[in-house]
């Protein structure tokens, strides 16, 4: 039962990660996780 639960709660981590990411890609953020993202031009690593 305790293997389910953890099974279940990564599950719903994971889904969550990869639904914010889908989300921000529709929304055109080119570096997610990059503070310049709505700016950026694909080279997030000039800003550094």
């Amino acid at each position: 039962m305790k293997n389910l639960l953890v099974i279940g709660i990564i599950a719903i981590l994971f889904g969550n990660a990869i639904w914010y990411l889908v989300r921000k890609r529709k929304q055109g953020t080119k570096c997610i996780g990059c503070p310049y993202a709505s700016e950026c031009n694909r080279n997030c690593n000039e800003h550094e």
